[in-house]
């Protein structure tokens, strides 16, 4: 019995053997039903001797629809978290669609052990449906205990088998009010209380001595556990008489050993299996169910008895109206309102239970009987298998998903995704990174370009001082990656930007060495672009900090009184962090924590993020996503079209940047096949956040940047109007770099050039979105640095490059559900693409001279030189033109 071992008071070792043999038998199941099984087909597992099942199918099918049922109780957490096994269990009952349990007491428990071990969220839908998102899959819970077959039951109980069987109990004790019950001889029916509480009801009331009884019916558990014999000969210790079936079979009354007259005794047991006809008998010969079981699932002999007693107000066979005496920690109880509900463990209570039995009302007798019995016969078994499937078919897995099955053993998940979401393809990253004109490169720093060590530097209880002495604590990264970054940063093409939650003296102190590197510190609102020099740049213009003091002193208060829960500082926003703390008291603490900071902190300009472990107060309109897009509009703006982004992130916050880039390119973006993207499991991103990419996206769209420019006058950005001007040309815009005409601008009029007709965009003098108008004639032929094209090499004279398609790539880190086009497994993953792209850097450099980026060098492809450009003194000017509004 897996789930019940560590029920008895001295819990059995572990039996590792015992559960290789659990996972073969589980196993022999599954290969059984998966070569009958169809797509459309709907698999149903019942109870806890296959709770490995659906594991296996699930390796096999990914895409069955699974349902489990749990006919008896779930642990409590308290207990279930005790099993060296139970990442097992939940991995395997997690691979279902669909887990059903006889009440919401047994569901609750299966929730909070989840939320403990595995850290889901229980989540609920309209109509009442409820349940768990889990790696992008919902599993349904459904709550429903099994009905009853009382027709076929009322047909039973009026054969002449069990009339007979009945009329010859109430013989055996005639006159008598029997108390009857029928309970498995184990530690968890309560059979010791029940027969204690018996002896002191007749002692305190003597009255009913020697005119009440207590008939008990009981089977030896198939458990194997040793108690049961301890247990029985208890039982028989303190019974007057056992029943056994003569060789006639009629039951008879046989005395104990040592007693001479059992006619006279209290308690009656019968030790055997019995049939379904002798139960029946025995509860239609009784007066009083008693049941005081101290830890049962949905107990049907609660239901038995009312179906035995249908017709009693026709054909009595009692000394009087029956009534029903249940255990609280019995399932029915919650269903059977007009019974007698009793704490076994409470000797009085049971007492006085028993005494009301006998002595209620004739009248109320009757109305708790009809309340039972119009419970009883209302359904039918057939409906609530009807409910199941029917709520089964409904959460069937979604056409146009995805599953895949991570992990090894017997603790695999199951991930879902939509069909475009892979893993991203390195070959089609270098393919569009080697053609393209104008890339941006945006990575988050822990857990995508250094390992996230951050649960190693936790300060747990409450801060002393104030908000400026919190302390934050981060891991750079490694010697390789920084030279990776260096060699990409080198390239005149490429706008690389570290976005991080840390401060700016963090991530100067991390990424100082590497020169032409962007940095966004605090999510964006501090920033650094390669275009605007190394001054820091603020989001905001004199941004007000006094909010922060008062979330930090509520705060503070909050972490006193929740253990293992801690503030963490992040510049622009104040974090109270409980994922350590115990997840329900913790959520309590958070929701009533947001509550309070929303009425403190009422007229600042901050917002209040109740996410996953975390309370987060931040200024508003402040996430990576806003800072992405306003990067990508800055490029735009100085360089002309980007063609190229690769964005890579791991953690809820980066899940901005991944939205950002769908709102930003829409269908162009790498892998996207639809206007839809892959479910994000960010809780981060609050609806205001959004409306702020969106904001973003659509003034990009407009022409106009949300990303204020820097002064005209920073010596620190080109100037691509003075370059044409010292050249006497037309003041159009260039977007290449370190001066070249092609880029996002257009060149009005030039006159015409020997041997070259019109250029558009994406020829070999493009990579840019907007035409050469004109080109004069004679030889254009000058030195310096920088080309014609708009982001350096040239690569063919006669057409292609960079216009055209964009390629972007958003990639998360870890297999899960994400806004992310597509995923790298780990950290290393990504170390492995800066160094693929340092690579074919490294490899352009050596391939390509020094003068081949020049007018005066040519083309020297291949060590060939097909033709110098022609002269800068032999261009011929048109007029000149206004220089198009950016």
């Amino acid at each position: 019995d897996v789930m019940l071992f560590f029920q008895p008071p001295k819990p059995l070792a572990f039996d590792e053997q015992g559960w290789a043999a659990y996972q073969y038998i589980n196993n022999l199941y599954a290969n059984a039903v998966v070569p009958h099984t169809h797509e459309t087909d709907l698999i149903w597992i019942h109870d806890y001797h296959l709770l490995m099942t659906s594991t296996f199918i699930s390796r096999k099918l990914v895409k069955a629809n699974i349902g489990f049922y749990l006919h008896t109780p779930f642990p409590s957490s308290d207990s279930f978290k005790s099993l060296p096994i139970r990442e097992e269990l939940l991995s395997g009952l997690l691979c279902t669609d669909q887990i059903g349990f006889q009440f919401f007491a047994y569901a609750r428990n299966f929730l909070i052990s989840v939320k403990r071990v595995c850290g889901h969220d229980p989540s609920f839908k309209a109509g009442g449906f409820f349940g768990l998102e889990c790696n992008g899959r919902h599993i349904m819970i459904r709550v429903a205990h099994f009905m009853y077959p009382y027709l076929d039951t009322k047909q039973v109980v009026l054969a002449t088998p069990v009339q007979r069987q009945a009329v010859q109990v109430r013989s055996l004790f005639k006159d008598k009010i029997i108390f009857v019950s029928m309970d498995r001889c184990d530690n968890l029916s309560g059979l010791v209380p029940k027969f204690r509480a018996f002896k002191r009801f007749l002692y305190q009331n003597q009255q009913y001595k020697g005119k009440a009884v207590l008939v008990q019916y009981t089977f030896e558990s198939p458990s194997g556990y040793d108690s049961t014999d301890c247990l029985l000969s208890t039982l028989k210790d303190k019974a007057d008489g056992l029943l056994e079936v003569g060789s006639d079979g009629d039951l008879t009354i046989t005395p104990m050993e040592g007693g001479t007259d059992a006619s006279n005794g209290d308690i009656f047991l019968r030790i055997e299996k019995v049939s379904r006809d002798d139960r029946l008998a025995l509860f239609r010969a009784g007066d009083v169910l008693l049941d005081t079981s101290v830890k049962a699932g949905l107990n049907l002999m609660p239901f038995e008895f009312i179906s035995a007693h249908h017709d009693e107000e026709e054909h009595p066979l009692g000394v009087m109206p029956s009534a029903v005496i249940i255990s609280e920690f019995s399932g029915c109880s919650r269903v059977l309102l007009g019974s007698i509900r009793v704490n076994p463990w409470n000797t009085a209570d049971l007492v006085s239970a028993c005494k009301r039995a006998i002595e209620m009302d004739p009248t109320e007798k009757k109305e708790f009987h009809i309340c039972n019995l119009q419970y009883v016969s209302g359904s039918s078994p057939f409906e609530w298998f009807k409910d199941f499937l029917e709520d089964l078919r409904r959460n069937r897995k979604k056409e146009g998903m995805r599953f895949e099955a991570v992990g090894f053993g017997a603790k695999i998940r199951h991930i879902a995704m939509t069909q475009n979401f892979q893993k991203l393809p390195t070959e089609s990253v270098m393919a569009a990174y080697r053609n393209a004109k104008n890339r941006v490169l945006l990575f988050d720093n822990e857990g995508t370009l250094a390992s996230d060590t951050r649960n190693l530097y936790r300060e747990y209880g409450a801060p002393k001082g104030d908000v400026s002495d919190l302390k934050s604590h981060g891991s750079a990264p490694d010697e390789r990656v920084l030279e990776c970054l260096r060699t990409l940063c080198q390239d005149q093409r490429n706008t690389v930007v570290i976005l991080s939650g840390r401060d700016q003296n963090m991530l100067d102190q991390w990424f100082g060495s590497v020169p032409r590197l962007g940095l966004a510190a605090e999510r964006g609102f501090y920033y650094r672009l390669p275009m605007t020099g190394n001054t820091w740049h603020c989001m905001q213009t004199n941004p007000d900090y006094t909010w922060q003091s008062y979330a930090f002193e509520i705060m503070r208060q909050y972490v006193k009184r929740t253990q293992g829960s801690f503030i963490e500082s992040k510049g622009s926003a104040l974090v109270w962090q409980y994922r350590d703390a115990d997840q329900h008291f913790g959520s309590w603490q958070a929701k009533e924590l947001s509550t309070n900071l929303k009425d403190l902190l009422f007229g600042f300009d901050v917002e209040i993020v109740n996410g996953k472990g975390h309370v987060e107060v931040k200024l508003r309109g402040v996430n990576k996503g806003v800072a992405c897009t306003r990067v990508l509009a800055k490029v735009t703006q100085l360089f002309g079209e980007v063609d190229f982004v690769l964005c890579i992130g791991d953690d809820r916050s980066d899940e901005a940047m991944f939205e950002a880039l769908t709102a930003y390119f829409g269908n162009d973006e790498e892998g996207n096949d639809s206007t839809s993207s892959q479910v994000s499991t960010t809780d981060e991103t609050s609806e205001g956040a959004r409306s702020e990419i969106d904001a973003a996206a659509r003034g990009v769209a407009t022409g106009s940047s949300p990303l204020s420019s820097p002064s005209t006058s920073d010596p620190t950005i080109p100037r691509t109007s003075d370059t044409l001007g010292s050249l006497g040309l037309a003041k159009g815009r260039t977007g290449g770099r370190g001066g070249g005409f092609g880029g996002a601008g257009t060149l009005s009029s030039l006159g015409s050039l020997n041997n070259m007709g019109a250029m558009g965009a994406g020829g070999p003098l493009g990579g840019g979105d907007r035409s050469l108008a004109r080109l004069g004639s004679g030889n254009l032929s000058f030195g310096g640095s920088g080309g014609l094209g708009g982001s350096g090499v040239l690569e063919d004279l006669s057409g292609g490059g960079g216009g055209g398609h964009q390629k972007v790539f958003s990639c998360t880190v870890g297999r899960k559900p994400s806004a992310a086009k597509f995923y790298l497994d780990d950290v290393d993953e990504v170390s492995e693409l800066l160094g693929s792209l340092k690579s074919q850097h490294d490899r352009r450099s050596k391939e390509v001279p020094q003068s081949y980026h020049t007018w005066s060098g040519g083309d020297m492809r291949k060590g060939m030189r097909v033709g110098s450009m022609p002269a800068l003194s032999s261009l011929a000017y048109g007029a000149p033109t206004a220089r198009p509004k950016p």
